[in-house]
């Protein structure tokens, strides 16, 4: 009997930035998940291309692009039903012993004769779908192994970032993530997600961020954009400052019933690159 598990996608890297999308003109992801049949596990691929002539597509797992656990030849591309990787040793899906959530990264390329795309969909899948993909493991390969405790982390541009700080008292509580490879370094970036409490007035919370910055950085840029009701998206590029400061700071604050989210990404050296604006004006538009 095989059992095919498809992943619980939540509304939420590696060596390089990149967009995450689940759709192009080539093809639309529908999911990706992992099937048992015996003592056989494999990854489960589905898809719907949307144009006549692709010679085939690879599907990777992030930051192990050597080799791709899915490859769809031309004859397969179109036929109907799910797409098999090879079978894979219990221990490779170590990460389902997470407590908590689990997030992982794919690269998916498309191949036509005019060359090849490739997008970017990260899955996340929560403890209570792991716990229960353990169980059918281990009744069928009798792979058994303990969960274990993990440090929170986000996979938000294809790279990995891991809580490092929680700062709480009684007006604001304050999570601050890391880069994986920055966590024993000086840190360039951060991300952090700031609950400010008894705060519901989004326009006067960022005039005091803006009033704040313009004692030290006089000739510093703002902008302030309202992307929809109880939500807006800041920018503030730093300069003229009579003391160190980021290049940077971007965030989109989000207003609940008596509170602001502040979700933020900071650049701390100067000259911060284009490619780091572009990628993270799309992530926290999307928050």
């Amino acid at each position: 009997m095989k059992k095919i598990f498809l992943i619980l996608l939540i509304a939420s890297s590696l060596n390089s930035q990149e967009f995450e999308t689940e759709e192009n003109e080539l093809i639309k992801l529908n999911f990706l998940g992992f099937s048992i049949k015996g003592k056989e596990i494999s990854w489960v691929f589905g898809y719907t291309p949307k144009i006549p002539d692709i010679e085939k597509i690879e599907v990777y797992e992030y930051g192990k692009l050597q080799k791709p656990i899915i490859t769809i030849n031309k004859q397969d591309v179109y036929e109907a039903g799910f797409k098999h990787s090879p079978f894979i040793n219990p221990p490779d899906f170590d990460w389902i012993y997470e407590n908590g959530l689990s997030t992982k990264p794919f690269a998916f390329t498309v191949f036509t004769k005019k060359g090849n795309i490739t997008i970017y969909k990260a899955y996340t899948f929560t403890f209570e779908a792991k716990s229960g993909w353990r169980n059918f493991i281990q009744m069928n390969t009798k792979y058994k192994k303990e969960p274990v405790e993990v440090p929170h982390y986000h996979y938000l541009d294809f790279r990995k970032w891991i809580l490092f700080n929680v700062n709480e008292n009684e007006n604001e509580t304050n999570y601050e993530y890391l880069l994986e490879s920055e966590l024993n370094n000086k840190p360039i970036e951060i991300f952090s997600q700031n609950l400010i409490k008894n705060e519901t007035n989004i326009e006067s919370f960022y005039k005091k961020i803006e009033e704040n910055v313009r004692k030290i950085c006089p000739q510093s840029n703002f902008q302030l954009t309202k992307i929809e009701n109880n939500k807006f998206f800041y920018t503030i590029i730093f300069n003229e400052c009579s003391e160190k400061v980021p290049s940077i700071e971007m965030g989109s604050l989000l207003k609940n019933k008596d509170s602001i989210l502040n979700v933020r990404y900071i650049y701390l050296e100067q000259n911060y690159p284009e490619k780091t604006v572009k990628v993270w004006k799309n992530i926290l538009q999307k928050e």
